[in-house]
């Protein structure tokens, strides 16, 4: 629509700023990190692998001293019940390494186990070792995943021109000089703060990638009135309904099943779905 090509819109309740957290790989280090994220109220995106749940593996040494050990799946709905459970494949392949049947089989298995466990719509994804070339991400636009998160660092909070390929503005590591900009931002168009990262990684022992520095993170982006702490797969649903929006002989329509906000002039209105 012309109100999502314009910026004319806003976040739930007239915000101009969204954050994302998005963390992978579901280790037992995602327990401390959810609660971190529920003390501040921030939502996160946990991108967790299915066939890893209840194993432990011995690559994480080299980093932490100790084996990486995964989340059991009888937790993942009570530990993320308030967060977004997202896909990260079967068993972390680079999807750029595997057959047409095996791609589609590490996302489709993954996002069916995960909304099973998780009780959850599963429609965003986090591609292992951030590998995805267009074979992939075709691949992908023939699945029910609406977004997919690459990796690297934009530093930019644009909406995304391709959101099977969108890029994080920032790893956690460093993160803070982007919240100072993204917090000091006027609110005339929407804008995306997307921060990636893993929890484990608050184990290694790193100057200045530890538990508190995420401490950091959480207690400069909670209770800020102006910005939504979303998931990832959600804010891309939301995005996709101010796509949506159709013109009527009484303004905009909203032909999706969600609310969205819209600017017209110094005002802000929200637009409820239409009656069907």
């Amino acid at each position: 629509s012309d109100i999502y090509r314009q910026r004319a819109f806003t976040f739930p309740g007239g915000r101009s700023k969204a954050v994302v957290l998005s963390f992978d790989d579901g280790l037992v280090q995602d327990r401390k990190l959810v609660d971190v994220f529920d003390k501040h109220g921030l939502k996160g995106t946990f991108h967790l692998i299915s066939g890893f749940f209840g194993t432990t593996d011995d690559w994480l040494v080299e980093f932490t001293g100790e084996p990486a050990e995964y989340l059991d799946a009888e937790e993942v709905e009570r530990l993320f019940s308030k967060h977004e459970v997202s896909s990260h494949s079967v068993s972390h392949p680079a999807l750029t390494s595997v057959s047409d049947e095996e791609v589609l089989r590490q996302v489709n298995e993954d996002r069916a186990s995960l909304s099973r466990l998780a009780w959850q719509l599963v429609d965003s994804h986090a591609y292992p070792f951030g590998a995805h070339d267009d074979r992939v991400v075709s691949l992908l636009s023939s699945t029910d995943l609406l977004v997919a998160r690459t990796v690297g660092e934009s530093g930019n909070f644009d909406l995304p021109e391709d959101f099977l390929r969108w890029e994080p503005t920032t790893h956690h590591l460093n993160a803070l000089p982007h919240i100072d900009r993204f917090l000091a931002l006027g609110d005339t168009v929407p804008a995306v703060l997307l921060i990636a990262g893993h929890s484990w990684e608050f184990d290694t022992g790193r100057d200045g990638n530890d538990w508190a520095l995420i401490e950091t993170i959480s207690k400069r982006l909670g209770g800020q009135s102006d910005v939504w702490s979303v998931g990832l797969g959600e804010v891309t649903r939301y995005l996709f309904a101010v796509m949506a929006l159709e013109p009527g002989p009484g303004g905009w329509v909203n032909p999706g099943d969600i609310p969205v906000w819209i600017r017209e002039g110094d005002a802000v209105i929200r637009l409820d779905p239409a009656p069907s």
